[in-house]
């Protein structure tokens, strides 16, 4: 599946230069596949193929009958960034509603906003960003796990995570303003 950053830019009718695909192989697999390609395997936690560029990420476990996509993109973020495409049929897969979020220019974290958040405390400013970035509002539920967890940002992520962070934010367009980005809440 494609899935990220670049199915979000496909809806938004933008390039992406952030192609992810995700696959049910195992990292063997991957490398006899495109043993005639630069193939790296990075990261520890959640290993991925690095392929000319191409980020390939490996399907984390699913559990019995569900599609072997689904506990990958569970684990995503927010529910824009949480869809697949099919790169054969063309299929949007969107378990989470990221489609209609987009539609409604609406963030929103994937299932639980706190445990999104524990996962990764730099979400936080991500989901600013990211409404900055479709110029929307962040849903009352998220924005409340975003102010009852802003406290551990600075106690468990690194100056430099959200460093680079920032800079993205600060990067977007004149007109996007990531510090006033929820729903009924003015900057």
């Amino acid at each position: 599946l494609v899935v990220g950053g670049a199915v979000r830019d496909m809806l938004l009718g933008q390039s992406s230069h952030d192609v992810d695909l995700l696959t049910n192989a195992r990292p063997d697999q991957i490398r006899e596949i495109f043993a005639n390609e630069s193939c790296k395997i990075v990261g520890k936690q959640f290993p991925v193929c690095l392929v000319n560029g191409v980020e390939i990420a490996f399907c984390r476990a699913s559990s019995g009958s569900d599609p072997w996509f689904l506990a990958d993109l569970a684990m995503r973020d927010l529910t824009i960034n949480a869809m697949g495409v099919d790169p054969v049929s063309q299929e949007l897969i969107d378990p989470f509603g990221g489609r209609k979020d987009m539609e409604e220019r609406r963030i929103r974290f994937v299932r639980d906003p706190h445990a999104r958040i524990a996962e990764d405390p730099l979400r936080m400013i991500r989901a600013c960003r990211f409404a900055a970035m479709i110029q929307g509002t962040i849903d009352e539920q998220s924005f409340q796990a975003i102010v009852n967890n802003a406290h551990v940002l600075v106690a468990r992520i690194p100056g430099e995570r959200i460093r680079l962070e920032l800079l993205k934010a600060m990067s977007l367009d004149r007109g996007t303003n990531p510090t006033g980005t929820a729903q009924g809440h003015e900057p």
